[in-house]
This record gives C-alpha cells, structure tokens and sequence, in this order.
C-alpha cells in the first residue's frame, strides 16, 4: 500500500507470519530503519474484557521514528489481537513540522486501509 502526500511517498508493506503481523513503513527522500517496535496483545487494565497491547521499542541513534512506530504498533496488535512488529523509516530532508504532521496523517490512513482488511 502506497500514499502520496504532497511531495512524499510512504509505502505499508506486511508479512503474515503464522498468526502475527511484521509491518513495515517508509518513504519519503531515503527509505532506511530508524527505529521498530513491537507490540504484543493483552487484556486490558480497563478491566472490560477489552483487548490492549504494550510494546517495546528500539529507535536507531539520531532518528525519530521511534514514537510513530510505537503507535502503530499498539493500534495494530490491540485491534488484531496479534503480536506485532513495526519498522518505521521515513527520511525528509529539511522536513518542517508541517512536514512531519503530514506523513504522520499519511501512516495512519496506511495503516487504517490495513486494519480494514480484517473488517
């Protein structure tokens, strides 16, 4: 899956593996890893019988895709009620905060035609 957002790129690839969901994101001016996490399905604290996820993550120095992946990572695993691994990489050169609130909208509305698939 690919979005266009104004000058950039962003693509969602997935690999189903088994029951789990490795996920991965990037785009923009150079591709790369910047940082991945990994969310992992539980019960919620709610005490409703809901499902939630906690997860761990691992940001490359000098990156800061680490609270994106995050994200992404627990909307995932909570909704799909899966161990899951996110791998964000998304490098915009001089990117401005504007820039930075637009491919963050673009990750979402990846990863909500994603959830979709499921129903």
């Amino acid at each position: 899956m690919t979005v266009d957002k104004n000058k950039y790129e962003i693509t969602l690839n997935k690999i189903l593996c088994g029951k789990d969901l490795s996920v991965s994101i990037y785009g923009g001016d150079k591709p790369h890893i910047g940082a991945v996490a990994v969310a992992v399905p539980r019960e919620s604290l709610s005490g409703d019988g809901s499902i939630s996820s906690s997860a761990s993550v691992i940001c490359i120095t000098g990156h800061k895709e680490d609270d994106l992946a995050r994200k992404v990572a627990l909307k995932i695993s909570a909704a799909w009620n899966c161990v899951v691994s996110v791998t964000v990489g998304i490098h915009i050169e001089d990117a401005t905060v504007s820039d930075f609130m637009e491919i963050e909208r673009g990750v979402h509305e990846l990863v909500d035609e994603l959830l979709a698939e499921r129903g």
